[in-house]
């Protein structure tokens, strides 16, 4: 996620291997603990995308003292 923070169910169950229930229920978690963006996502030929914004944001933003 760090190289491309954009996450869909179809790329959790092609990376992990595991069934498309079993992706969905991850990236529904996912979006639960909002490491994904559940409100925002975007749908590209049919799929949707959920942006990885929190994570983006600690990546980009400054370092706590």
């Amino acid at each position: 996620m760090f190289a491309i923070p954009i996450m869909s169910v179809p790329q959790a169950k092609r990376i992990t291997g595991i069934t498309y229930a079993a992706a969905k229920a991850h990236v529904d978690r996912l979006i639960v603990l909002k490491i994904l963006d559940g409100q925002k996502p975007f749908s590209l030929k049919g799929v949707k995308y959920h942006l990885a914004r929190e994570l983006m944001a600690a990546v980009e933003g400054p370092l706590p003292e």
